[in-house]
């Protein structure tokens, strides 16, 4: 079998980049060997000829009506190819295509999700209606409740908002600890441009707002809470993420993380699946795992609870998953 690099045109979503991996996947005497997360370009082993496989994939069926999506190119590939279509495949380009998507479909008041399989579409909530201003993705969307509930906001603290989105829990938070600040931080440009503007429309200083991947902007020993609301289960290194808080935090501080956590194991297909990645589903894992590697880098436990339980089917079968709250020193 000769091995193909395939790229393509009009991948737009990770409904798109299903839409490839179904359509090479079931390409016959082929073997798709990889796809590209954020272009849906693939690697395939086929004994067809380059133009069988070209006529083979001209009529492209997409995630939608809306999609075009057509190949760009097909090329076979040495092992250096293969080597650069493996290494484009940053999970973080993904997220910002998806909350970029997300936020566009927020300003057209079409939904909020990030995805079809966003945790968003779990619960019943009008999000639009609960803060129509700045909309949250998150299932735990009441977050400020809770950290009312367990005396974790005071006036003048100051406080990260890690994954901030639209800004959503930072507007809620800021008058609780005004004259104190909390920064929104984001990996996404247009989701902080979002809500700088939103901050300046509701008149809300004590909030702002930064572009970055990480805490690495945040000075050592200056923040008295950092917050991680549906974000943990997208980061890819937790281990340095968590060295960076520990960092950030005064001797005091604390961490609250809100997230979703597995009951059901969930198979590898689910997680090797785009659709899932940004919903936060496809890297959730047993809260009691999470705990462990929170201790194991030096975190104490304080408060942990299992908020909501719900399902997700996929290949029809149903899985359980948890929305939670956990509380760290």
């Amino acid at each position: 079998m000769d091995k193909y690099v395939i790229e393509f045109d009009g991948v737009t979503c990770v409904g798109c980049i299903t839409a490839v991996k179904e359509r090479l996947s079931n390409l016959k005497e082929s073997d798709l060997k990889k796809t590209d997360k954020s272009t849906g370009n693939s690697i395939l082993e086929s004994k067809l000829m380059k133009n069988q496989i070209s006529k083979s994939l001209e009529s492209f069926e997409g995630c939608c009506s809306s999609c075009q999506i057509t190949i760009k190119t097909i090329k076979p590939v040495t092992g250096k190819d293969d080597e650069i279509i493996l290494s484009a495949d940053d999970s973080n380009v993904l997220i910002k295509k998806q909350y970029k998507q997300a936020l566009e479909r927020i300003i057209a008041k079409e939904e909020v999700a990030c995805s079809d399989y966003c945790v968003c579409k779990t619960t019943d909530i009008d999000r639009f209606e609960e803060f129509s201003e700045a909309p949250s993705f998150s299932s735990i969307f009441n977050l400020v409740e809770y950290l009312e509930k367990y005396e974790c906001l005071h006036f003048g603290m100051s406080v990260i908002d890690f994954g901030s989105g639209t800004g959503h829990d930072a507007f809620q938070i800021a008058p609780l600890i005004a004259p104190g600040q909390i920064t929104g931080i984001d990996i996404t440009p247009e989701m902080v441009d979002f809500a700088k503007k939103t901050a300046q429309k509701l008149n809300i200083p004590n909030a702002v707002f930064h572009q970055a991947s990480n805490l690495k902007l945040v000075k050592p020993e200056s923040q008295d809470l950092i917050l991680v609301n549906n974000v943990f289960n997208l980061i890819s290194n937790k281990r340095d993420f968590l060295q960076q808080v520990r960092t950030c935090l005064r001797s005091d501080g604390f961490l609250v993380m809100a997230d979703e956590f597995t009951i059901d194991t969930l198979p590898e297909s689910l997680r090797n699946d785009p659709a899932f990645k940004c919903g936060g589903i496809a890297d959730a894992q047993k809260m009691e795992f999470i705990i462990r590697l929170y201790q194991e880098n030096g975190f104490k436990i304080l408060r942990k609870e299992k908020i909501r339980t719900y399902e997700i089917k996929y290949n029809k079968k149903n899985y359980q998953l948890t929305s939670g709250l956990l509380i760290f020193h």
